[in-house]
């Protein structure tokens, strides 16, 4: 598989006259389904499933805190988002997910002396191994938190021992642990069972690729630590949605990439280039958007149409525009005039998933077309999969939608409610299918196809979400997902020319 060589992620991106269909307000629509001396793991002691005290001491210190960071120039670090790993060696090496660490210019890891406390900055660590596609990362300290050398052999931090992730089965307790606020906050675990496996071919082998579970997995805890009622580390806990590499997130999806992968992670692919390596920029750097190696640094926005020539000038440059769909209307980024004799490929970005590339063969052009499943900022990056031309152009240009409120178009919006206790559902994911599609189309495969969805809302705490961009005139099958549920009706909204924007208050759901 390729995959991009150098993208350095920031912080979080930013992201009523109407008929409806068979459901009226109030119906309820029933769903499917779907440092110390290091410290060896303890027996389990307390009730079936449970942890005990000690356990969770144990598991609670050896859960780190991940912050990626940057240098801004002056000696001061800047974070740029947070997650949490998990110590597997007393000598400092660390499991975590590849969205928490992949790219990041700096990585610092805070650890807590009792389960109680907040953890505090120690150490800086390097990627030694990673798969972006089983969201997995293997983390090795080699610094103190101000940058001074540390002896690995020297070190004797509390760790866990792995357990067998593919022993694990449906029904069985699992336990994650992990840091869902900001630094300052202590470690936070939650508790629930195994639902099932998900498999797949890792290097070659069909074997178990997630694990499924009912535990809400929050942001910051990805990365942390999946143990068994044995206290043993058995995955660790993601936030990349199942079956949908390469695709959109349609919110927290309660995945764990199973320990028993890490054999699978090869040496790290993204390298960092250092001062002094020859793959640096050439002194006379002819494209005039340099330097636009990283999310932060990238080029923008791209008007709709707009076509632009840069260069990669060496084979570890990586070119990164940006520009903003306000609708869901479907999005085209072409790659024309690749120079002969070199590969480059061609990735759009949604937030850090990948929502659309095109990895074709050296000399040939590259294009993608995509609908977002939200309105937002979207990345475009530009990178060699085997070899550059300083002196040769390439040109790039994105086709979509910047308009707000497109004629023809209008907001969905509303509150869901849940039936059973009269409470919001909160972080859950309401969605329109595209005109003509439905529900066993969308969910029948073995992946889901987000070129299918119109567009996409997030419940805030409030149970409300908001959908733009909408056509009028048509009808839509709708979506939602809250944790490991998800419903579906086909023609539930119907939309005419006449519509303004539409208000769905509310709608009850009972799981």
């Amino acid at each position: 598989m390729r995959r991009l060589n150098l993208i350095v992620l920031g912080l979080t991106l930013a992201a009523a006259a109407c008929t409806l269909g068979p459901t009226t307000p109030g119906q309820v629509i029933t769903p499917d389904s779907t440092p110390a001396e290091a410290v060896p793991t303890p027996v389990p002691g307390g009730q079936p499933g449970q942890l005990t005290p000690e356990q969770i001491q144990n598991v609670s210190k050896a859960t780190a805190q991940i912050m990626a960071m940057q240098d801004d120039g002056s000696g001061n670090l800047q974070p740029l988002r947070s997650g949490s790993g998990v110590v597997i060696s007393a000598n400092g090496q660390i499991v975590t997910s590849c969205q928490v660490a992949c790219n990041a210019p700096i990585l610092v890891v805070l650890l807590a002396r009792d389960a109680n406390l907040p953890p505090e900055a120690l150490f800086r660590a390097e990627i030694t191994a990673s798969d972006q596609s089983l969201d997995l990362a293997t983390l090795q300290i080699t610094q103190n938190v101000s940058g001074g050398s540390v002896d690995a052999a020297s070190l004797t931090l509390p760790f866990l021992e792995r357990g067998d992730s593919n022993a694990v089965n449906a029904g069985d307790a699992v336990h994650v642990f992990g840091y869902s606020g900001t630094s300052g906050s202590p470690v936070a675990s939650v508790s629930g069972t195994i639902t099932g496996v998900e498999m797949g071919q890792v290097g070659g082998v069909e074997q178990r690729r997630f694990l499924k579970t009912d535990v809400a997995i929050a942001s910051g805890v990805s990365g942390g630590a999946a143990v068994d009622a044995s206290g043993r580390l058995i995955a660790v806990p993601s936030t990349v949605t199942s079956g949908l590499q390469g695709g959109a997130t349609l919110g927290d999806v309660n995945v764990l990439a199973p320990v028993n992968l890490i054999a699978d992670l090869g040496q790290d692919t993204i390298p960092q280039p250092q001062p002094g390596d020859s793959k640096l920029p050439p002194a006379l750097e002819q494209d005039e958007f340099e330097p636009n190696n990283t999310f932060q640094e990238a080029s923008g926005p791209l008007s709709p149409g707009q076509v632009v020539q840069g260069f990669i000038s060496y084979d570890d440059d990586v070119d990164v525009y940006y520009f903003e769909a306000n609708t869901t209307s479907a999005v085209s980024v072409d790659l024309t005039g690749v120079p002969a004799g070199v590969d480059y490929d061609l990735y759009v970005y949604a937030g850090s998933e990948v929502a659309a590339k095109s990895e074709n063969e050296a000399g040939e052009d590259e294009s993608v077309e995509f609908r977002p499943g939200a309105p937002g900022r979207f990345y475009v990056a530009v990178s060699s999969f085997q070899g550059s031309n300083e002196s040769e152009s390439y040109s790039l240009s994105a086709s979509y939608d910047s308009g707000k409120a497109a004629a023809g178009a209008v907001s969905v919006r509303g509150s869901v409610i849940d039936g059973n206790t009269g409470r919001p559902f909160e972080r859950g994911v309401f969605g329109l299918l595209n005109p003509g599609v439905t529900c066993d189309q969308f969910f029948g495969g073995t992946s889901l196809n987000m070129g299918l969805v119109t567009g996409t809302g997030t419940t805030d705490s409030n149970g409300q979400f908001v959908v733009t961009g909408v056509p009028t005139g048509e009808s839509y099958a709708v979506f939602f997902f809250f944790g490991k549920d998800h419903v579906c009706q086909n023609n539930w909204l119907n939309v005419d020319t006449a519509s303004k924007d539409i208000s769905l208050d509310p709608i009850t759901l009972a799981f």
